[in-house]
């Protein structure tokens, strides 16, 4: 009898914690996750912020997710790459205040109506397939809108992507046509109700080619919820990507490259250290590379902490500090745009330059939502 093949050797993944300081975060929940919610791997980070964990299924992908109490939950896909990855998870504290005694229970219904968030696609035991299913099936209601006697709010008619508008920005073609499953716009909206009917069929196919197990959060803002200067952001959709993931008409959501994600990463983790010689040469980024951003309360002025800044072109994150700040050291070189996200805020974007003739601080304001 022939001997059996020798058995695949594990990949090993290595993950690194810190906070929003690069300080070491230890006894942070570390996990692999596959699809929605399968675990494959877990443990907690060492004193070192470091826990080592060892997959014996190929994935083509690898979603590492963290968690600690006082933190933001925070996750990212990687791409597979050969018998071992390592991974860098920024957690940012969350801020605990005490608010005034007031009535929440009518804003908290109309957020949870408005509002789903990876936590919660990953805690149904309903099959999603796609984007779709996560609003037809989890949020049927998402996309109410007030009464009216004008005719103007029609739900859902528009989607934005990372803080880019999709639902109007390329017509429907050959190849957008085509989704992930082979079916046609027809065959997609046959499975719609009432929360989708009246999207336009660019953002069908769109919300068609999403993998739930990619979405961090989905909010709807009526037609009463207008920004201003802001175009197309009424009675529209708003769905922000996990960090590592972003998403292309006509081809759907997908994991970012390892190289593009190592680039970047080396930029944000690229720190001046000392030469072992009595002369110290310290290499460091050019200055510019180390722009400020800060995002306040549109009302009350205050600095907004843990607002994701999505950078649209690589899809990679950051998160404001507690005092509203984050560097975009983890920019591209040159005109960028990023979208900001928070439970509770207004999705938006800003068109951002990252140049040496562009050093100024810029100041963002989000606006609260309401009930």
């Amino acid at each position: 009898m022939a001997p059996r093949a020798a058995a695949q050797a594990p990949v090993v993944v290595t993950v690194t914690v810190v906070d929003s300081a690069r300080a070491p975060v230890a006894g942070a929940d570390v996990s692999i996750v596959r699809s929605l919610k399968d675990v494959v791997a877990s443990g907690a980070t060492d004193a070192r912020g470091r826990r080592t964990l060892r997959i014996t299924e190929r994935l083509a992908s690898y979603e590492v997710v963290v968690r600690k109490l006082g933190y933001a939950r925070a996750s990212r896909f990687v791409p597979a790459r050969g018998d071992s990855l390592d991974v860098l998870i920024t957690l940012v504290p969350l801020t605990q205040r005490l608010d005034a005694v007031r009535v929440t229970a009518d804003q908290d219904r109309s957020r949870e109506r408005t509002h789903i968030d990876a936590d919660a696609i990953a805690a149904t035991n309903r099959p999603l397939f796609d984007a779709i299913d996560v609003i037809e099936k989890l949020r049927p209601n998402m996309t109410l809108e007030p009464p009216d006697i004008t005719g103007n709010c029609v739900p859902a008619k528009n989607l934005f992507i990372n803080g880019v508008l999709v639902a109007q920005s390329a017509p429907v073609n050959k190849v957008a046509r085509r989704n992930v499953r082979g079916a046609d716009i027809g065959a997609s909206r046959a499975r719609i109700g009432a929360a989708l009917s009246s999207a336009p069929d660019d953002a069908i196919l769109a919300l068609n080619t999403i993998k739930p197990e990619h979405i961090e959060a989905i909010e709807y803002r009526n037609c009463t919820q207008v920004s201003v200067g802001r175009l197309h952001d009424e009675s529209a959709l708003f769905i922000v990507l996990k960090e590592g993931v972003q998403f292309k008409l006509g081809t759907g959501s997908y994991v970012v490259s390892a190289a593009t994600q190592d680039s970047v990463m080396k930029s944000i983790m690229r720190t001046p250290r000392p030469q072992p010689s009595a002369q110290v040469i310290t290499v460091s980024p050019p200055g510019y590379r180390n722009r400020i951003l800060g995002v306040f309360d549109a009302v009350s002025g205050a600095p907004v902490d843990s607002v994701a800044i999505t950078e649209v072109a690589t899809g990679v994150t950051a998160r404001t500090s507690v005092t509203g700040t984050v560097s975009l050291a983890f920019m591209q070189d040159g005109a960028g745009r990023l979208a900001f996200s928070k439970p509770g805020y207004r999705p938006d974007t800003l068109a951002i330059r990252i140049a040496p003739s562009d050093t100024m601080p810029i100041t963002a304001v989000l606006i609260r939502l309401t009930p």
